[in-house]
């Protein structure tokens, strides 16, 4: 899931250097039947604790921090022979040291040195692990490592840095190095109940209620723009605000975060770079900081820096969380891995390195994605401690709620043992109710392989609708669908969709579509393949797809209406099917499709494939039209709802976007690709070429212009080539 430049991935010559992996399981450790507990990831190298205590290292060591006695380079794990029996409970990466908690509370530390990060009152690299004896006594409960500093956190709340304190990291008013854990005591004699550090910066949380969050040390890359700004305003006589001065040297020492959106206690907190993330209690996420790798994980805002928390994906809860240099990640409560951010090494496991396209475009995904092909993480039961479930309805005393789940259920439940519906007792219906309201206090995967082994397809189809895998719950509920029903009528399978799409527009809001979209498609084709397997005809179905056009009319108009071209990643029978129910929708439903489709696009949220086209053969108008049909009265009536797009283009929740706003290539989905000047004589070819069919065509002329023009300057909106191509067919009809 990360770049292989330094052999740090651990899969030996499987990947080449400087190569890219997606996700693969480390084969070493499997081999050695090592169940592992965590994992931590400095610069170049990795560390991974196993439940036995031992510590295993691979990347590069040239500082040491690998801990195995030399600077050589391991390609595959190795075990740190000098923490064996020791008991490790915790590990951490530096940017070049590592650091190791025992379940003796030592503190043990190896790798690079020369700042004083491994507390060891020396500047020299350490190629196995020392006891930080220093701290011996200390009582340490967590540990924290940055880029050049480190920190840890005794039982009694007390806070020890030690390393460079050039950027503030150490929490000094003064900027020095030490090589020797420092007492920091600034927190208003508060105890401190968790520490995170991060690359330049860390983040402290207090015990007592209510809980303050702290922040000291601040990046070069901030620094270097905070300056920058001061030195513009001084240079246009403006002098900086009283604020912006103090701010300047804010970062020296611990100062609070606004905490006002936050819901419940904070679980977990981890900081990297120049982004922070939050986990609480009730499994929401938290984030704040630098966005412009989209790091943040927050599609709706723009900003490239956000100064307080905000929840991200509300509709989710989830167990664990992690940080990367511009990237983050996330574990839900079933075990669904999800990333976002910076994609340009491929770190976010979703394979995309490949469509950098250009050297100067850079590749990130705004909102947590799920990783495709990776199996369901198993939960420690440590991190499912709290409840993840809405207890409203069934507690009997909200204060009551730390107890558990099983001490919140109200007694007045119905008995599970008594039959519904005629079922025999304790049937899927107790199943449902278990699943449902114990989640989190169950490893999901392990019931999800019992559903398929023993051909529960309806409890399984159901299982993934809670963890979002439409696509997998879909196909789990056919089935079930299928064999309960072998005789299958048009009215249970209309009843069935019916139901599914009711389920499923509950569950995905107008806000979260936009993350969506090609699971749509790929939904709408089995149901597709699913009606033509059972012989029913296609207007049948027309009925209750309407019924759903705010949710699937933008998914069905890229599948019914989109080029050929476009679908080059869809097998060639499916096009056939499709285009099959294409020629065989009626007139109305399919300008009612298109109509939808605009209505939803018009709330500026959404990507628009630039080679999505619409014709009067796509809506086929050598069928008669009916009593209710929408009559076109004229051909410069064909363009009323062409669809507007915005400066993103590519694939759903794919930003492809130049690093600089003074780019001079733009590239389409349709791998059309124009410089700037021959893109903007492209857009003005088309007025030039539709007036030579026509000089009556002024209006489909003036609307075709106006999805470039963006005041003084044309946006690379749609395909000019591909626009021109779609509108000819109708111009010449």
């Amino acid at each position: 899931m990360a770049c292989g430049v330094y052999i740090r991935l651990g899969h030996g010559s499987i990947i080449p250097v400087e190569g890219y992996s997606p996700p693969l399981r480390v084969e070493t450790l499997h081999m050695h039947q090592q169940q592992v507990l965590s994992i931590s990831c400095g610069n170049k190298h990795t560390l991974a604790l196993t439940s036995t205590g031992r510590v295993y290292a691979w990347g590069s060591s040239k500082f040491g921090q690998i801990g195995v006695g030399d600077r050589k380079t391991r390609t595959h794990p190795s075990l740190v022979d000098e923490l064996q029996g020791s008991g490790c409970v915790e590990i951490v990466c530096g940017q070049y040291h590592s650091l190791a908690r025992t379940q003796d509370n030592q503190v043990w530390s190896w790798g690079w040195g020369v700042h004083g990060q491994l507390g060891h009152g020396s500047v020299e690299d350490q190629l196995i692990p020392q006891v930080v004896g220093s701290l011996v006594g200390k009582g340490i409960v967590q540990i924290g490592a940055g880029a050049c500093h480190s920190g840890v956190l005794s039982a009694d709340g007390k806070v020890w840095m030690f390393g460079s304190g050039t950027f503030g990291q150490l929490g000094l008013e003064v900027v020095r190095k030490t090589s020797h854990p420092l007492h920091l005591a600034v927190f208003n004699d508060q105890p401190v109940r968790m520490l995170a550090c991060g690359y330049y910066h860390n983040l402290a949380l207090t015990a007592p209620e209510p809980h303050q969050l702290y922040i000291w040390g601040k990046s070069p890359v901030e620094i270097k723009t905070q300056i920058q700004v001061t030195r513009k305003l001084k240079k246009a006589g403006r002098m900086p605000s009283q604020s912006a001065v103090l701010s300047e040297r804010g970062h020296m020492t611990p100062t609070l975060v606004s905490t006002k959106h936050l819901s419940s206690p904070v679980k977990k907190m981890v900081c990297s770079y120049t982004h922070n993330i939050l986990l609480t209690e009730s499994g929401k996420i938290f984030t704040w900081g630098r966005n412009d790798m989209d790091q943040l994980g927050n599609p709706s805002t723009h900003k490239k820096y956000e100064d307080t928390p905000c929840m991200i994906q509300p509709s989710q809860n989830f167990a664990d969380i992690a940080a990367g240099l511009e990237f983050s990640a996330a574990v839900n409560h079933y075990g669904v891995v999800y990333s976002w951010g910076s994609a340009e090494s491929d770190q976010l496991g979703h394979g995309m390195q490949n469509r950098a396209l250009l050297a100067s475009t850079v590749v990130s995904i705004p909102s947590p994605r799920r990783i495709p092909n990776v199996p369901l993480i198993t939960i420690p039961v440590q991190l499912l401690k709290s409840p993840f479930f809405s207890i409203d309805k069934y507690s009997i005393d909200q204060s009551s709620a730390p107890r558990g789940v099983i001490e919140n259920l109200s007694q007045d439940i119905s008995n599970l043992a008594i039959p519904v519906d005629n079922k025999p007792p304790y049937s899927e219906v107790s199943l449902y109710f278990v699943l449902e309201h114990l989640r989190g206090y169950y490893q999901l995967p392990v019931v999800l392989k019992e559903c398929q082994d023993r051909q529960l397809w309806s409890l399984a189809s159901k299982i993934y609708f809670m963890m979002e895998d439409f696509e997998n719950g879909l196909s789990f509920a056919l089935k079930a669908l299928k064999d309960e029903n072998p005789c299958l009528t048009l009215k249970d399978a209309t009843a069935f969709l019916t139901s599914y799409f009711e389920d499923l527009s509950k569950t995905i809001s107008l806000d979260r579509l936009y993350n969506h979209q090609r699971i749509l498609q790929k939904i709408l084709i089995k149901i597709f393949i699913f009606w033509e397997e059972k012989s029913f005809q296609p207007l049948d179905l027309e009925p209750t797809l309407s019924e759903h056009l705010g949710l699937l009319a933008y998914p069905l108009s890229i599948l019914l209406f989109s080029s050929k071209a476009s679908k080059t990643a869809i097998p060639s029978e499916k096009v056939l099917l499709l285009e099959k129910f294409q020629s065989s929708f009626s007139t109305k439903f399919c300008l009612d499709v298109t109509s939808a489709a605009s209505t939803f696009i018009q709330t500026g949220k959404f990507t628009v494939l630039g080679d999505l086209k619409m014709s009067l053969n796509d809506l086929s108008p050598e069928k008669e039209a009916t009593a209710d049909s929408v009559p076109l009265s004229s051909k410069d009536q064909l363009l009323p709802n062409l669809m507007r797009g915005n400066s993103h283009f590519g694939e759903e929740g794919l930003m492809i976007a130049p690093n600089s706003t003074t780019a001079e290539m733009v590239v389409f989905t349709c791998e059309h690709s124009y410089g700037r000047s021959e893109f903007n004589k492209e857009v003005e070819a088309i007025e030039r070429k539709l007036l030579s069919y026509s000089d009556t065509l002024t209006v489909t002329c003036a609307i075709t212009k106006g999805i470039y023009e963006d005041e003084s300057q044309l946006m690379p909106s749609a395909c000019p080539q591909c626009t021109l191509a779609s509108l000819l067919p109708l111009v010449q009809y």
